[in-house]
C-alpha cells in the first residue's frame, strides 16, 4: 500500500499507524509511527507503555545518534504493521507522541521510499 509522507516532523518523513498491546491478543492501542531505519528497536510513547500496562523486560543499552550509551529500561510489546500479524518485541518507550518504527520490525517487510514524491510502500 503506497502512503504519503507526514509534515509531522521537518523535513516531512514516512509515518504509518501501528497498532501496540501487551499480549498477542489483547487490547491494542493504535499510535502514528516514524519509520527509521537507523533505529534498532521500536520506541513507543510512555502513555503507551503506562495504559498498556506493558510488562518490564530486561533493560537494554541505548545509544541516540549524538548522545551517550546507557541502560534504559525495555518492555515486551506485540506490534502491528498494516493488517498484518502481531511482532513480539522488546520495546523502548520516550516521552514522545509517536512512535519509531525500528528495523526489529520493518526487517519483516519490503519498504521503498520515493522521497522526491513524498510516498512509501510497505508489504509484507
Amino acid at each position: 500500500m503506497m502512503y504519503n509522507y507526514s509534515g509531522r516532523v521537518n523535513p516531512p518523513g514516512p509515518f504509518l499507524n501501528i497498532r501496540v498491546a501487551a499480549a498477542a491478543q489483547s487490547q491494542q492501542m493504535s499510535v502514528p509511527a516514524l519509520i527509521d531505519t537507523g533505529s534498532d528497536v521500536t520506541i513507543v510513547p510512555e502513555y503507551i507503555e503506562r495504559d498498556l500496562a506493558l510488562t518490564a523486560a530486561d533493560p537494554g543499552l541505548a545509544q541516540g545518534v549524538l548522545g551517550p550509551m546507557s541502560s534504559e529500561p525495555r518492555f515486551i510489546a506485540y506490534v502491528s504493521v498494516e493488517q498484518g500479524p502481531p511482532h513480539r518485541v522488546k520495546v523502548l518507550r520516550w516521552a514522545g507522541h509517536f512512535a519509531i518504527l525500528g528495523r526489529d520490525i520493518l526487517n519483516n517487510y519490503v519498504l521503498t521510499l520515493d522521497g522526491p514524491n513524498l510516498t512509501f510502500t510497505i508489504s509484507g
